[in-house]
């Protein structure tokens, strides 16, 4: 039965142990005091990954990108555009991560001192019941139906079609049931020997009294619009009737996904799609979106939402397993995207809910 998860607080974690044919592969993250080998044998922390604890929202960025958005296909400088590839993603060549490395960051969440560029392929969630039924779902514990299962399991032959499989290093995603399901078909099929984490930063945004009711019903209708047409106009200080504001969900969003790009050069993050949507947005905010600095104020962010690149990526669809491609810049702190919301799985049917 589904029943409401406990406030966000330190983030869980879990590793996997791999397969012995893997190659072994370290990651050290000073910030938190584990290393952990593949075989798990780490013994700090019982064992797991640990994320550090989220600063609270306020602190936080870099610079964001200058992006263009040619069609319903988003491209962004200054990375390399993602080509079409016979409507496959051509990924770019990047350079190695130095020293296998990297610092989580502390409880203050300071920079990530591994070097190089980290691919972060973000996957939305595979279809549920209550996508089916256009149930508002945040941060219920909702689990996939049979359909979001085989998407899950589509997303890992179309990683392995590419070339990407053998390179992840990584799986994060969501401690809820629909990512976390999503994220460990994944492992299981495409990547058994990548690290497995759990960071409860991922999870959906909190609609608050609308969660569990149907989008469209009318009066949920107006009320979630309500909100989102503030967070469209530049004011991500709004929030949903006992819900999560704009700002508290873009500021843990990009938090989890720099700690996420520090467990190594390629990294899935299996999310949802609220947090997915307003954090490409936050990405074209001054400050990496908050991760440097303060958001900015509405009236600056109102400026930066009207431009048609940005409309563009807070109206197109992002559906279950769509598949955006982000390269993180361990020097300069910043985020790059290459692509958004493309599907891996081939299913143009499946499911676009979310706010």
């Amino acid at each position: 039965a589904a029943g409401r998860l406990p406030p966000l607080e330190r983030p869980q974690s879990l590793a996997r142990a791999r397969p012995r044919h893997c190659t072994e592969r370290t990651s050290t993250m000073t910030g938190s005091g584990f290393v952990a080998t593949p075989a798990a044998a780490a013994s700090k922390n019982g064992g797991g990954i640990a994320i550090p604890k989220m600063p609270e929202a306020g602190t936080g960025a870099g610079t964001g990108p200058s992006p263009t958005m040619p069609g319903s296909s988003f491209v962004a400088t200054p990375v390399a555009a993602a080509a079409k590839n016979g409507g496959r993603i051509a990924f770019p060549a990047i350079p190695a991560s130095g020293a296998g490395a990297g610092s989580a960051g502390g409880p203050s969440g300071d920079r990530a001192t591994r070097t190089g560029v980290t691919r972060l392929l973000i996957i939305r969630h595979g279809e549920t019941l209550w996508n089916k039924e256009g149930r508002m779902q945040g941060h219920l514990d909702i689990g996939l139906n049979d359909v979001g299962k085989e998407q899950a399991k589509e997303v890992a032959k179309a990683l392995i079609r590419l070339g990407m499989a053998e390179q992840i290093d990584a799986v994060v995603s969501s401690d809820l049931s629909r990512a976390s399901e999503t994220a460990d078909l994944i492992v299981q099929d495409a990547c058994p020997c990548a690290l497995r984490v759990i960071d409860e930063g991922l999870r959906e945004m909190n609609f608050g009294s609308l969660t569990g009711q149907k989008s469209h019903d009318p009066d949920v209708k107006a009320a979630k619009q309500a909100v989102l047409k503030a967070w469209k106009n530049g004011d991500f200080f709004e929030s949903f009737p006992d819900g999560e504001s704009g700002e508290s969900l873009v500021t843990r969003g990009m938090r989890s996904l720099r700690s996420a790009a520090n467990l190594g050069s390629c990294v899935v993050v299996v999310a949802h799609g609220g947090l997915i949507r307003w954090n490409a947005a936050a990405m074209c905010f001054p400050n990496n979106g908050g991760l440097d600095g303060p958001l900015p104020t509405p009236e600056e962010a109102k400026v930066i939402m009207a431009k048609p690149e940005v409309r563009e990526l807070v109206e197109l669809p992002v559906r279950n397993c769509c598949c955006s491609t982000i390269l993180f810049d361990h020097s300069a702190g910043t985020f790059q995207p290459v692509s958004w919301y493309r599907a891996l799985h081939g299913d143009e049917s499946a499911k676009d809910d979310t706010g």
